[in-house]
Order: structure tokens, then sequence, then C-alpha cells
């Protein structure tokens, strides 16, 4: 009798060690699947790289300084807004749009002041998402609404004339073709 409840205790031992293990094992099946379900969800952002390349001609805006914002709205109800605005409306509201869209998510916007004539090094903006329109707007003399929308998330030159600019579509752009950061 002695024997068979020896052997009964060690079967019992037995047992609960594979119990044990069988309840570890599964633990760690679940940590693995757990992790690895979360790294799946990592999302990875990039973001994309979009260059202004600026010319100015000597006689521009009758020889006076120029003054440059590039908008990136994504805000449906703020594009409509912006698109009946000449510059001279712009830059005359500007900074109450300012107080009124704080979040950088919503309005961004890069300001510039150039000299006719004045060399211009390349401006390159680091978009982390695209917006849903960017706009330009150029404070010129002379009449006119002095306002484009550039194709979002593209690299452009913008050439300012004498009384108005144009918009030219540039390459896709990298830190080697662009080399100022534009804040």
């Amino acid at each position: 009798m002695l024997a068979s409840s020896t052997d009964f205790y060690a079967n019992l031992l037995r047992l609960k060690a594979l119990h044990c293990l069988a309840k570890l094992w599964l633990a760690f099946a679940w940590l693995a699947l757990g992790l690895t379900f979360l790294g799946g969800c990592r999302k990875v952002v990039r973001s994309k790289v979009v260059c202004l390349r600026t010319r100015i001609t000597t006689t521009a805006n009758q020889n006076q300084p120029i003054a440059v914002d590039v908008l990136l709205v994504r805000d449906q109800e703020l594009i409509k807004k912006l698109m009946v605005f000449s510059a001279a409306d712009w830059f005359e509201k500007r900074e109450q749009f300012v107080r009124d869209y704080p979040d950088p998510k919503i309005l961004t916007i890069y300001h510039r002041e150039w000299v006719p004539g004045q060399i211009i090094p390349c401006s390159r903006i680091q978009l982390n998402s695209t917006p849903r329109a960017t706009i330009l707007f150029a404070n010129y003399f002379s009449k006119g609404d002095h306002r484009a929308r550039l194709v979002s998330g593209k690299s452009a030159e913008i050439h300012l004339l004498d009384e108005d600019f144009e918009i030219v579509p540039e390459p896709d752009c990298d830190k080697s073709s662009c080399l100022t950061d534009t804040q």
C-alpha cells in the first residue's frame, strides 16, 4: 500500500507540473499573439517634401517688395471662404484668420517678402499630411486677385512678374535639390 500511494503522489505531481507547463505555454502564446497584433497596428508615417522655387523680376510690383503667403488648408469650408478673397482682402484679414484658425492641422501659413531682383533660395516644405488645398496670395500694388490654387502635395516654381505672377509645375524634390527648410 505504501508503494501505490507514493506512485499516486508522484503521478499527481507530474500532472500538476504538466498542467503548469500547459498554462505557461498558453500564456506565452497569448502574449506572442498580442504583440503580433500590436506590432501590426503601428502606422508608419512618411512625410512628403514639397519644393517651392521662386523667381522675381527686377521690376516686379513697381519695384517694391512683394509679400507672399502660401496657405496649406485642410478644412473644406475654409477653402471656400479663402477662394473668394483677393490678395488685398487676404492680407487685410490675415491676422483674424490666424486667431480664428490657430490649429496648424487646419491652416498653416508660410509668409515671405521679397524685393525685386532678389536671389531666392528654394524653400522646402515638409508635409505630414497632404492639405486639401494649397493657396498662394501675392500682395501686388496692381489691380487683380493675385491668388492661385496650387496642386496640393506637388512642387512648383513661382514667377513673380511685373504686374502678376505665374505658377509652373516642378518635378518632386528631395534634400539635395532644395536645401532650405521652410518654417
